[in-house]
């Protein structure tokens, strides 16, 4: 007897503890399950979450609704459900699934219903902390993740007293669970034609969720403030010209637009200012279309009204605004059913500007072409918005870049024709004023031009005097420079003619080569030389860090230093515990060309197992801290300089005399002239300080900038 009892005890405690796990088992069985367990959450991943999800119409259900159920399956019956994708728009066939009987899961535009989806995640994400973010739903919604209420937007209810409406992005942050973690979403819809989440949600890691959030609302705003920019700009030309109609029209339509950009999407209005009334909020998300495309309309109409039947602009006008005034006269859950047929108004309308456009550039009006291309690229981004918003395609907002892409090109457009017409108003009150004006009048006019015109003729000739006189030095630098290797190459070739010197003698045809390299590169330096005195040298100038100059710049001579064996030493200055990052606008070419001439001068004066170093130092300015100098140093110790040369060392042609004029050989004698040219068109200075036997020093300075950087 013990025995059985035992037995009865046991499969009494089985049955006990098994009925609410198989209930559990079964209740999770029934709701729509994403398996997310091979996805990986790192910063820049974002998953949508289309579903399935478990579609509960007419019910709003809580987890403890669910809980209850699973405790008690054996005895409560399951709410009736269906699976449904998003995005899920009440009333439609979109993202519609499976109900029980064959029906359609929300066959009411208007009403409540319930969402619920278990996201299956990896128990190594469990207790991190994830990211969902909802875009829009309609009207209200209640969110719970886990059991936990996780955000609220507006009140839902089960009729349209009960409920309110709000309707912006939301980014919710959760703890994950190892397996399943419960979404349940109560979504009510009293208020407009679109119910239900007709939007995808998106899961993902707080940063990469936040940067998705982040970048819309970006998007938003710069686009918002493109076109509040262009209609300030046109609205600025039509109060500087009343009779410019054009510019107001323009005006106006860019900025509806830019307020209808403020509230769809992100609702990047109803973030900034969360006290708006809803209605009032979908009140002019409606009237911006609503009355921008009539205003367009009349727009084409004044820009090409030859090509523009006036009888139809005036219908176009009469039914746009008798769709605005439908939205200002009832409230929202009226209104929000015109908008498939303002859409199919909306593409007659752009179908019949489209032609207008072509017909106009058929017949070469001013800037029709543009404006027919223009138009295309608008009219395909409003046919994108139109089925996104019907959820026929999978896309985002494109009509605002539509629309700047067209008013920019009217902004020039219209610059041109406001221009056009002011130039021609401006001749035809000269020549009125010219006609009126005293005789007095008209010679005082033509001294003053003759006055300018000899200003004119005198600069022009002074431009003249120094170019005449810059060729004279060139042509007599040349002919002094040119003459020893010219003769040298003359007497070597004779020698030759006349049989003295073998033409096979490779010695004399390679002496005869490097005297006609000497003469090339001394044209080419001579022709940079006038050119930078002249001041028609091209600079690229751009601002380089001081520490990025020495490194990349000066480090890379370091090879051929050491490869005429010489030590090469780089000290970068010292900025002292500033921090403050000093910076140089330079052309990086040119300053390299005067590192290269001073360096390449001491490899030729410095003997073999001598050093070569390039050294930095800031100086500031103490009128002014920001500003300063930096001076580079170019130390060798070589043979030195003897003092009579010392002094014109920059000059033209200087080469030293005896062991000087041996190492330099045959160079031009230019490199420190151009070096000194490049350094004041810089704004900075060259000098040079030398000991003969002991070694020179070559400098030169640049204007530093002290960019002064945030410490956190």
């Amino acid at each position: 007897m013990r025995a059985i009892a035992f037995l009865f005890s046991f499969i009494l405690t089985s049955l006990l503890f098994a009925v609410p796990a198989f209930a559990a088992e079964q209740a999770s069985r029934d709701a729509a399950v994403t398996d997310a367990a091979s996805w990986s959450f790192h910063d820049q991943d974002v998953y949508t979450l289309d579903g399935p999800w478990t579609f509960y119409w007419r019910q709003l259900l809580e987890p403890r609704d669910f809980a209850d159920q699973a405790a008690n399956r054996a005895s409560a019956a399951a709410p009736s459900s269906a699976t449904v994708t998003l995005p899920h728009i009440w009333g439609t066939s979109t993202g519609e699934g499976s109900g029980r009987g064959g029906r359609q899961a929300a066959p009411d535009r208007q009403g409540y219903a319930t969402y619920r989806l278990l996201l299956q995640l990896n128990d190594t994400e469990r207790d991190t902390v994830k990211a969902l973010y909802v875009p829009a739903a309609a009207s209200a919604y209640k969110l719970w993740i886990n059991g936990e209420l996780k955000a609220q937007s507006g009140e839902v209810g089960t009729q349209r007293e009960t409920m309110k409406p709000k309707n912006y992005a939301r980014v919710i942050y959760f703890q994950a669970l190892g397996g399943s973690n419960e979404i349940v979403i109560q979504v009510s819809n009293f208020v407009q034609r679109k119910g239900g989440l007709w939007t995808s949600l998106y899961v993902g890691s707080p940063e990469a969720i936040t940067y998705k959030r982040e970048f819309n609302l970006v998007s938003q705003l710069v686009i918002s403030i493109v076109l509040l920019t262009l209609g300030g700009y046109h609205l600025a030309l039509f109060l500087l010209r009343k009779l410019d109609h054009l510019s107001l029209l323009i005006s106006l339509v860019c900025v509806l637009l830019a307020i209808r950009s403020m509230l769809l999407g992100d609702t990047l209005l109803v973030r900034l200012f969360p006290d708006i009334p809803w209605e009032l909020a979908v009140k002019a998300e409606y009237l911006a279309p609503y009355i921008g495309i009539p205003i367009f309309a009349l727009f084409v109409n004044l820009l090409y009204p030859q090509d523009m039947l006036r009888r139809l602009t005036q219908w176009i006008v009469a039914v746009g605004f008798a769709f605005a005034l439908v939205v200002l006269l009832f409230p929202a859950r009226v209104f929000t059913y015109t908008m498939v047929s303002f859409q199919v108004y909306s593409v007659l309308v752009f179908t019949y500007l489209l032609v207008v456009f072509f017909r106009a550039a058929y017949r070469r009006r001013e800037g029709a072409l543009l404006n027919g291309l223009a138009s295309i690229v608008m009219f395909l981004a409003v046919l994108n918005d139109i089925l996104y918003y019907n959820a026929v395609l999978h896309s985002i907002d494109f009509a605002p870049y539509g629309v700047v892409v067209f008013i920019f090109v009217q902004t020039l457009i219209v610059a041109l024709k406001f221009s056009n017409a002011y130039f021609k108003v401006e001749k035809v009150s000269g020549e009125l004023l010219s006609l009126n004006a005293t005789l007095e009048d008209r010679i005082k006019v033509r001294t003053q031009e003759l006055e300018r015109s000899y200003e004119k003729l005198k600069e022009a000739n002074g431009h003249l005097k120094q170019a005449e006189s810059s060729r004279q030095r060139l042509l007599a630098n040349i002919s002094h420079e040119l003459g020893t290797p010219m003769t040298a190459v003359q007497g070597y070739l004779k020698a030759m003619l006349d049989g003295i010197i073998r033409t096979d003698e490779r010695h004399y045809l390679q002496m005869i080569y490097d005297k006609v390299v000497l003469v090339s590169r001394l044209v080419q330096d001579l022709f940079d030389l006038s050119k930078l005195e002249a001041g028609k040298a091209k600079f690229h100038f751009t601002y380089v860090t001081v520490e990025d100059l020495f490194l990349e710049y000066f480090g890379r001579y370091r090879l051929d230093v050491e490869n005429r064996g010489l030590r090469f030493e780089l000290v970068l200055p010292e900025s002292g515990e500033s921090p403050s990052v000093p910076i140089v606008s330079i052309d990086p070419f040119r300053i390299q060309q005067v590192t290269g001439n001073m360096i390449y001068n001491a490899l030729k004066f410095t003997p073999e197992g001598g050093s070569v170093s390039i050294r930095g130092e800031l100086a500031a300015n103490p009128g002014d801290p920001a500003k300063g100098e930096l001076i580079v140093s170019i130390v060798d110790s070589g043979v030195g300089i003897e003092p009579s040369v010392l002094l014109h060392v920059f000059d033209r042609f200087v080469k030293g005399s005896g062991e000087q004029t041996r190492r330099a050989g045959e160079g031009s004698g230019l490199g420190l002239a151009i070096a000194k040219e490049i350094v004041n068109i810089h704004g900075g200075k060259v000098e040079a300080d030398s000991k003969l036997n002991e070694g020179s020093t070559f400098r030169f300075t640049l204007p530093v900038e002290f960019l002064h950087m945030e410490v956190g």
